[in-house]
């Protein structure tokens, strides 16, 4: 009867132990947080004028609260949407930034993000021409340069 109250009380010990060393990753594992801020989020990315995550884009991020998502294989010439990366933090979503690619001929790319927690839009656009640093423009410079780029984003 002894010997089994002892194995009762290791098997506790060993189980808090894994716990406190596993617990987090494994939680994640089991219920990601950020997934549900995947293409389960899209009918508020809808609501509120973001790019909604296409249901065959994927990410490699894991359990982390950052996932950067990217499409499948396309023309590398044509204009296209590059990724997705979902910020999340203490289970609440904290912003998206999308990022269209115009690979030809200047390699330009128009970044929308947009923050959750004061529910601002940002865009930048960088290219070889601006040594690839992100300058800002307007909602309005960015819908003509979309429009220009003959991207479909409504």
């Amino acid at each position: 009867m002894k010997h089994k109250k002892d194995i009762i009380q290791l098997g506790v010990l060993v189980v808090l132990f894994i716990g406190i060393c596993f617990g987090k990753t494994m939680w994640y594992a089991i219920f990601p947080t950020a997934d549900s801020f995947g293409v389960k989020f899209n009918k508020e990315r809808t609501r509120l004028g973001i790019l909604p995550l296409p249901d065959n884009w994927t990410t490699e991020q894991g359990e982390k609260e950052t996932k950067v998502w990217f499409p499948p294989a396309v023309d590398t010439g044509a204009v296209h949407r590059e990724m997705k990366v979902v910020g999340v933090e203490n289970d609440r979503i904290k912003y998206e930034n999308d990022f269209i690619l115009k690979p030809v001929p200047d390699k330009e790319e128009l970044t929308i993000g947009y923050r959750f927690t004061d529910t601002t839009w940002n865009y930048a656009l960088s290219s070889r021409l601006t040594h690839e640093k992100p300058y800002p423009v307007t909602r309005q410079q960015a819908d003509s340069i979309l429009d220009a780029w003959n991207f479909k984003h409504k």
